[in-house]
């Protein structure tokens, strides 16, 4: 008797002792028709495992499942790829919008540093001058002073008064102050007007406030160089993370 090509397990049937050695055992044969649907049903399974749903899914309704049930496996890994995708694209904006960023401040910070040097090369400029104008206005005050006491000395007084005239205006209550203090018969008077509390050289007060915004100006543009590196070091770090992201794509 032949059932779909297994002759040798009908032979069990007459035998029931055929396959001892293999532990199998055909009592009857309704337990041996078991046993080979039990055989097919394994080999089905690893013909299934072994890639051969093409085959099974040109079958009738089992191919239609099939079929349904790998389109829904591939839409969740397309489904999984471009959520993945747009995580990746979100993530290259914000690097590209930080870099951008980053380049902007830089430039920007550059700007001020340049702007508070140059400032501060400007005050420099004119502290010079106004200590050099200050300077000069007080080597004229003092030389016109020793010629007012050789005129006073003298006894012209026609000649002091004109030297007294051409005194600077702030060495000029310098001066007033220093005849209160009876110079000419006081050993504690000071030296001159220009040692007196009163005396103030306008010129060389605007070259010492000239030099200390200059000062002010020179820090602000030494902190905005730094904040500058700091920009464009951030700057070289987004660009490096925004090349290894797109490799990595």
């Amino acid at each position: 008797m032949v059932i779909h090509g297994y002759q040798r397990d009908c032979v069990l049937c007459e035998n029931p002792t055929a396959d001892k050695d293999q532990g199998i055992i055909s009592l009857n044969p309704y337990s041996h028709l078991n046993s080979v649907l039990v055989r097919m049903s394994a080999q089905l399974t690893f013909t299934f495992h072994s890639g051969s749903l093409a085959m099974l899914e040109s079958v009738g309704p089992l191919g239609y499942v099939i079929r349904k049930l790998n389109q829904v496996r591939e839409s969740r890994d397309q489904s999984r790829l471009e959520v993945v995708e747009i995580i990746e694209a979100l993530i290259l904006a914000l690097v590209a919008v930080a870099t951008a960023w980053s380049g902007y401040q830089a430039a920007r910070w550059d700007g001020r540093q340049a702007f508070q040097y140059g400032t501060a090369s400007r005050l420099r400029v004119q502290a010079d001058e106004a200590d050099t104008l200050g300077g000069q206005q007080r080597l004229l005050d003092v030389s016109t002073f020793n010629t007012w006491i050789q005129a006073h000395e003298e006894g012209n007084e026609r000649l002091a008064d004109l030297y007294v005239r051409r005194f600077s205006d702030e060495y000029r209550v310098a001066f007033d102050a220093w005849l209160k203090t009876h110079p000419f018969s006081n050993p504690d008077a000071p030296a001159g007007p220009i040692f007196m509390p009163e005396y103030h050289n306008a010129q060389t007060e605007l070259a010492a406030t000239l030099n200390e915004q200059a000062d002010t100006a020179f820090e602000a543009g030494t902190a905005a160089r730094e904040t500058a590196d700091r920009y464009v070091r951030e700057t070289v770090l987004l660009a490096t993370v925004l090349f290894l992201v797109a490799v990595a794509q």
